[in-house]
């Protein structure tokens, strides 16, 4: 993988990866997030490593499949991955391009061509258009990995039934939507195991801090009301922003404030 792509703030989510096969299989990955450059916040400046590492795993995975004949003979799979620049708006617009992708190709009736982009790589591909059949469809998308991100990009693929496999959602609404899966279990399953651990201990009261998240408000909730039903005591509502800044505070600190 080349290194030596750059990420502005006039470029949000635009670095894209792409090899051509039979079948594409797309990838929402947060590649970049923001960052402060001197003094100034930069939207996508930070190339995040672990991420990084993912986009070669999929890569790697895919070239293993299409490397064994015993899987897919006669067939090959590509790839499509797209930075979502962990924001649920670009990864929202992914979707959406993915989307009229699909429709257009679908009702065109023809077998898109490959795009205009070189066969693989680190690349920034602009989008090349609607015309003709390309850029190809893809088949079905691995990503985002957030519970919000995956919930907007699953609405938005609803309609075209196109299939979602979030590797880092937890949220249960997911499963309302019949193409969408999720390879980790719902946060209903933490708030129970708290559950089995109070019962162990017999505990009567504790405290939990949240990130002020979908994942984290959901996750608390879920815990309120099982620790409710069995009698137990979660206080306050203690949360901080992704930013690391305070974002709620709990119960008593909010009528000291008040006071």
């Amino acid at each position: 993988m080349a290194t030596d792509a750059t990420v502005d703030d006039s470029r949000r989510g635009d670095m894209r990866f792409y090899e051509d096969g039979d079948f594409i299989v797309g990838g929402l990955i947060p590649i970049t997030y923001k960052t402060v450059v001197g003094g100034r916040s930069v939207p996508c400046g930070g190339i995040a490593l672990s991420s990084a590492l993912q986009v070669e795993a999929f890569r790697y995975a895919i070239e293993r499949i299409n490397n064994d004949s015993s899987i897919l003979p006669e067939h090959t799979l590509g790839w499509d991955i797209r930075d979502t620049c962990s924001s649920l708006t670009v990864a929202a617009a992914h979707a959406m391009n993915v989307a009229h992708i699909w429709h257009s190709a679908a009702g065109r009736g023809c077998s898109a061509t490959r795009p205009d982009v070189p066969d693989s790589g680190f690349q920034n591909v602009p989008d090349s258009g609607y015309s003709a059949c390309a850029p190809r469809p893809v088949s079905a998308v691995v990503g985002p990995k957030t519970s919000d991100q995956s919930l907007a990009v699953a609405s938005i693929f609803a309609p075209y039934e196109i299939a979602m496999v979030s590797y880092g959602a937890e949220t249960k609404v997911l499963s309302e939507y019949p193409l969408a899966f999720r390879t980790v279990t719902s946060h209903v399953m933490q708030a129970h195991a708290i559950m089995d651990l109070m019962k162990r201990f017999e505990w009567k009261y504790i405290a939990a801090i949240a990130m002020d998240d979908m994942y984290g408000r959901e996750g608390i909730q879920e815990a309120r009301r099982v620790l409710a039903a069995m009698g137990s005591v979660m206080p306050g509502d203690g949360g901080i922003l992704q930013s690391q800044e305070r974002s709620w505070l709990t119960d008593d600190e909010k009528a000291d404030q008040s006071q």
